[in-house]
């Protein structure tokens, strides 16, 4: 099977199943209960899986790096003790007694690892009619130190591109899709009005790698099938989207893993740079499907660090949209090319022309820029010839004049001529530096001097 993109959603069937995750919650709190203490490690992270609101919830940030700072807990705690039913207010206090009572309250080393391994419920557990022992699918264990959790979930969760609910990941994408490119080609829908446990569990975990931030422009993990070749790529981004691309190839997975760090990283790169030069040279590109929609989604991008990790990095951006779909972009502001270049690239320029523009203007200085607009951003040669053509920025025509008349020794000429003559003698400069203007290009530079080129070169 080709590596795909998929939506998700939470079948009713599904929700419907005995949940490992509940008996693991149920055990922990009896366990407990039995010992007079607040439920451990794993069962609070458990739970917070469970019940979270969302990314931006201060349960979210507890289910993923057990975080006890964030000020909004205790409402969110509160606001779900008044809700729950009777299964679930159990939770919610076994949560709030383990959040009052814990010493370290900021994030926790290895909080992501934690997850009950298979249910072995104890004696009195079993007595009381208890966990039963089954033979039904073998219980998830935490998706970075073994993914079969993520196998069992993927194939109850997985929809594909039109959204019909699927059985497993065995069915092929549509046809119509398979040769579109992985960052052309994302799709997702929001979760906004569906509680999936498994699908907050999935996005919970930490993965065998990961890159990015949500509070960035977005996350992305690596997680690999432990029975079974190929694996699955999450992501999430900053407006709440997730989604997964997950193929039954190793190498395909290591090819589109090695392509989301590289774009993360080219992304990183050029925005990082842009923002830290107080002069860099860069371009606010923006994604078109969002700004028709009614989004302004995009970035400032380092224009300077050549071609190959502007679409990297501008791929990453377009990925990490609001609007699905978004394959097109356009340059909508530039910063430090000057108004007349700026014209003649326009919203659709060509970036290895925006990148060798840029390398010659972080070169030569402005001049550069003044050049390229006036032989045309496209001509290749006359650029590389830049150094052959500019004569140097000068106070005026004049200035440049003088200078020519001194390097030709002409005010020696006068200076050698008898004493007598000399009273008679006089080089008319003025008209020296208009007869030079007819055949050099002259642009005023925005302070008040005068940028002079050769054209005959």
């Amino acid at each position: 099977m080709e590596g795909n993109n998929h939506l998700y959603e939470q079948p009713s069937e599904l929700a419907e199943q005995p949940s490992h995750d509940e008996q693991a919650i149920r055990l922990g709190i009896e366990a407990a209960r039995g010992d007079g203490r607040p439920v451990d490690d794993t069962v609070a992270r458990v739970i917070a899986v469970l019940v979270h609101g969302g990314q931006g919830s201060a349960l979210y940030s507890l289910a993923s790096t057990g975080n006890l700072t964030d000020d909004r807990l205790q409402d969110e705690l509160r606001r779900l003790h008044d809700e729950a039913d009777e299964k679930t207010l159990e939770w919610v206090e076994a949560l709030e007694a383990y959040a009052a009572t814990r010493e370290e309250r900021g994030p926790v080393d290895g909080w992501s690892q934690l997850w009950p391994a298979a249910l072995e419920p104890t004696t009195d557990a079993a007595d009381e009619g208890g966990v039963e022992e089954s033979d039904s699918e073998p219980a998830a264990g935490p998706i970075s130190g073994g993914s079969q959790a993520l196998g069992q979930v993927v194939a109850h969760i997985v929809v594909d591109y039109r959204g019909d609910a699927l059985e497993g990941t065995e069915r092929e994408p549509h046809n119509e899709l398979d040769d579109m490119p992985w960052g052309d080609a994302a799709r997702w829908r929001p979760d906004d009005d569906v509680h999936d446990s498994n699908l907050d569990l999935l996005f919970a975990a930490v993965g065998d790698e990961q890159v990015g931030s949500t509070d960035d422009m977005g996350w992305a993990g690596l997680v690999r099938f432990d029975n079974r070749p190929g694996g699955a790529v999450l992501h999430v981004n900053h407006y709440g989207h997730r989604w997964t691309w997950t193929t039954d190839s190793n190498d395909e997975l290591v090819e589109h893993w090695d392509q989301v760090r590289r774009q993360h990283d080219a992304f990183q790169s050029a925005t990082r740079s842009a923002g830290n030069e107080v002069d860099a040279l860069k371009i606010w590109v923006g994604s078109l499907s969002d700004y028709n929609a009614g989004y302004l989604h995009g970035e400032w991008l380092d224009a300077t660090v050549g071609s190959d990790e502007l679409e990297d990095a501008i791929q990453f951006l377009l990925y990490n949209s609001h609007e699905p779909d978004a394959e097109e972009y356009a340059v909508m502001d530039y910063d430090g090319f000057g108004h007349g270049l700026t014209t003649l690239l326009g919203e659709y320029p060509n970036l290895q022309t925006i990148s060798r523009l840029a390398e010659g203007i972080a070169q030569h200085g402005e001049a550069f820029a003044v050049w390229a607009a006036y032989v045309g951003p496209e001509q290749h040669e006359q650029l590389d010839q830049f150094e052959d053509h500019y004569l140097g920025e000068w106070e005026s025509m004049r200035s440049y004049a003088e200078h020519l008349l001194d390097e030709m020794e002409a005010f020696r000429f006068l200076d050698d001529a008898p004493e007598w003559l000399q009273p008679y003698i006089e080089l008319d400069i003025d008209s020296y530096a208009r007869d030079l203007e007819m055949e050099l290009h002259i642009e005023e530079s925005g302070t008040g001097r005068t940028w002079i080129f050769d054209t005959r070169v």
